[in-house]
């Protein structure tokens, strides 16, 4: 007897372990925490799978206090947490009807789709698994956001379901995994996407569908550690500053900014910007080398769009062409000998600028442009040669002219070239002057054979 009484007291424990599965009947009222809204009679515990799936009883439920289960599966009904926070030991997922403001816990997330959220509502992931979430889904009210602390996120996966947030959606990685944007379908944001990389995570919006962004892209928490930040098919309409962005790689296609723009990505890596618009009146991109192609950038008549190119290793490129600027437009390059930097503007096709421009030549660098097509400048066109003598190249030719509308200025240039710098020869070909002010001195070196 007493070895049958102790199996069965075994048994017990060990049954009083496993989950149990328990749905909301909602017979009473919509208190969480009365035990006849639960079938069976009992309030969920921390062993509990908790099922909400019946969106026509007579209440619906919702929280009195921060809750502790084992899993939470909803695919109808209105779970409203009133700002307290269910915590999830195991998965938690989301298929159909309605949440409102409060914060889910969970160590995965299997799926979130075909949702209507209120209010300011929060999803934190703390398990490995990788996440593929349907989309679907309608957010209204304050904020969405989604903390992603292991594994990655494809976001809107499915076809033909688009995320729909009329609001702000900030997602955070908290650690160095991924979050994949608009994998399937389409993501409408209708204020701010704020995307916090304290973990030094990637972002990955470059997928095969558009993000449509009312407010701005902004960044927070990036740094030179980010691995990788790569644009495609962005559109944003707020006219507040986007960014700022710091990563090792960076690329930018097929994409629209109203507001200024910041991208700093590693200085021994190329980044490549182009078909797209960059309209707030201040705009930065710097790399190793920074190449643009079949842009826009700047707002008419004020600011300044910075292309920097600072790779300090061999012989290098930094090339543009077919560019549009409607504000002032400023190329800067650095390289110490024995390594340099030639610009090589106008390579891919005419650049025209309605302000003024201007190329800063640091340490082993020069210019080359007027190889392509009929270029210019509405303003004043200003070579700056920081203190030594530089190569400069107006190719001409043929079929290819610069006309300034301003002056044509050089400045800091010196009669002796950088140590062992041979590349200092200047050409000016077809180049055609409207300003009258004096050019200044391009100071050369002569020797008499």
């Amino acid at each position: 007897m007493k070895k049958l009484m102790a199996m069965l007291l075994i048994f017990t424990t060990i049954t009083n372990t496993h989950s149990v599965a328990q749905t909301w009947n909602g017979s009473v009222n919509n208190d969480w925490n009365t035990a006849g809204n639960w079938t069976p009679g009992n309030v969920p515990t921390s062993s509990s799978n908790v099922i909400i799936n019946n969106a026509s009883t007579s209440y619906q439920p919702a929280l009195a206090g921060n809750v502790n289960i084992a899993s939470l599966t909803m695919s109808a009904g209105i779970l409203n947490l009133n700002n307290f926070t269910i915590t999830c030991s195991g998965n938690a997922v989301f298929t159909g009807d309605s949440v409102l403001n409060g914060k889910v816990i969970a160590n995965t997330f299997d799926n979130v789709a075909n949702m209507h959220i209120g209010g300011k509502f929060i999803l934190e992931k703390t398990g490995p698994s990788n996440e593929f979430w349907s989309g679907n889904n309608k957010f209204y009210g304050d904020s969405l956001i989604i903390i992603w602390r292991q594994g990655s996120l494809h976001l809107e996966n499915a076809a033909s379901s688009p995320d729909s947030i009329f609001g702000n959606l900030k997602v955070q990685v908290a650690d160095d995994y991924s979050v994949y944007f608009s994998q399937g379908s389409r993501l409408y944001v209708q204020n701010n996407l704020i995307l916090d990389n304290i973990g030094n995570g990637t972002f990955f919006l470059n997928g095969a569908n558009n993000v449509m962004i009312g407010g701005n892209l902004v960044g927070q928490n990036f740094s030179s550690s980010t691995p990788n930040f790569l644009l495609e098919k962005i559109t944003t309409l707020g006219n507040n500053a986007n960014g700022p962005f710091f990563s090792h790689t960076a690329s930018i296609n097929n994409c629209n900014f109203n507001g200024n723009f910041t991208l700093v990505a590693d200085s021994n890596v190329a980044m490549n910007i182009t078909n797209s618009s960059f309209l707030g009146a201040d705009n930065l991109f710097q790399a190793g080398i920074t190449e643009t192609q079949s842009n826009r950038f700047g707002h008419a008549s004020s600011g300044t769009t910075i292309l920097r190119s600072v790779l300090n290793s061999g012989s290098n490129y930094m090339r543009d062409g077919n560019n549009k600027f409607f504000n002032n437009a400023q190329w800067e390059t650095y390289a110490a000998y024995p390594n340099n930097v030639t610009i090589q503007q106008n390579f891919f096709g005419v650049d025209s600028c309605w302000g003024n421009m201007n190329f800063i030549l640091m340490g082993n660098s020069s210019l080359t442009t007027n190889g392509s097509g009929y270029n210019y400048v509405a303003g004043n066109l200003t070579i700056d040669g920081q203190g030594a003598r530089k190569g400069v190249l107006f190719t001409g030719g043929v079929g290819n002219s610069f006309t300034i509308g301003g002056n044509f200025t050089v400045k800091n240039f010196m009669p002796n070239s950088l140590p062992s710098v041979g590349n200092t020869n200047v050409y000016l070909r077809n180049v055609y002057v409207n300003g009258s002010d004096t050019c200044g001195n391009i100071l050369l070196y002569y020797r008499r054979h």
